[in-house]
């Protein structure tokens, strides 16, 4: 049987496109790492857009952000980037497990609730990029511009999570 209204139609389209919708908003935050910023200090900063959205759609709409996107997102930055292929993929992957196992303690909770999870998880993030590249080059890698990427993307987080909102699909009435 055929449904017979549009908006059943309509709602099965909102659905269906939604279940990308956390992908696709990785994606661009990754587009949005690569954008020119001002350096402090002589050190270039930009957040690292693509580990919030990761952290805050695991928490909302995990069943969406699965390893697999986790994993694209993480590629395209590392082909972007010039990084390593997989580097950022690793990280964002163990990332993921560790939000994973995180939450628990943090869903249903307000973004300033979970932002303790997302500072650990940065923190994890930021030794793991370290670490990783530390051993790609061979040589250890200065950790002031990944710490300071990272502060500013933990201080940025709830202001990150708020945006993140405007694209899960609003509960019908």
């Amino acid at each position: 049987m055929w449904p017979s209204s549009r908006s059943s139609v309509g709602s099965r389209i909102v659905r269906g496109t939604s279940v990308v919708v956390p992908t696709l908003v990785g994606l661009f935050c990754v587009l949005a790492v690569i954008m020119p910023y001002g350096a402090f200090g002589g050190i270039p900063l930009a957040p690292v857009f693509p580990l919030a959205a990761i952290f805050f759609f695991v928490l909302t709409r995990p069943g969406q952000m699965t390893p697999l996107s986790v994993f694209a997102i993480g590629l395209f930055q590392d082909f972007l980037t010039g990084s390593p292929a997989g580097l950022w993929a690793l990280v964002y992957l163990l990332a993921y497990g560790v939000t994973v196992a995180l939450r628990v303690l943090f869903v249903g909770r307000s973004a300033s609730a979970a932002w303790p999870g997302f500072l650990i998880v940065a923190g994890a993030s930021g030794a793991g990029i370290w670490l990783l590249a530390s051993l790609f080059y061979s040589v250890p890698i200065p950790v002031v511009p990944i710490a300071g990427q990272l502060m500013l993307t933990g201080a940025l987080y709830p202001i990150m999570a708020w945006v993140f909102t405007l694209f899960l699909p609003q509960a019908e009435g």
